[in-house]
């Protein structure tokens, strides 16, 4: 399971693009830790620009667009998961208080709790994406400055 950052990012900008740009983080964020984030950034930002500047304005205005609904979809995961758990709790008290079959009442359990975790498994991923959060965020000011340049 990967998150809406890094699936936006490797079909927007290429695998083998996105893996340099997450390499490029991980090893200045562990060689030099929170502060050197900074240095990452700028280093992402030259090369992300010297990549995406001969695109057009159209083009650019759609990977914006794109960009935007994957920020708008992983705040939506991360909104929707607290619903999930007390939906996920209460479910499962209701059955277990309802005194059914016990085949009925484990079987309904098991299936509700493999959803629960297929939810705190994306939720989990998008919440702790930071490398990938930062990456669209590099991604996201280098679209604004070439559509402002553009017009």
């Amino acid at each position: 399971m990967t998150s809406v950052f890094k699936k936006l990012l490797s079909k927007e900008l290429g695998e083998e693009r996105y893996d340099g740009y997450y390499l490029c983080y991980r090893n200045v964020l562990r060689d030099q830790g929170y502060a050197g984030r900074k240095i990452g950034n700028e280093q992402v930002y030259k090369e992300m620009y010297e990549y995406l500047k001969e695109k057009d304005k159209h083009v650019l205005d759609k990977m914006l667009e794109r960009l935007t609904d994957a920020m708008e979809s992983a705040l939506i995961i991360n909104k929707q998961y607290v619903f999930a758990f007390i939906f996920y709790l209460l479910s499962a008290m209701f059955l277990i208080f309802m005194n059914l079959n016990p085949l009925v009442t484990i079987v309904s359990l098991i299936l509700m709790s493999t959803c629960f975790i297929y939810k705190t498994c994306e939720y989990v991923v998008n919440k702790f994406c930071y490398i990938d959060a930062n990456i669209a965020l590099v991604y996201k000011a280098v679209l604004d400055k070439l559509i402002s340049l553009r017009e």
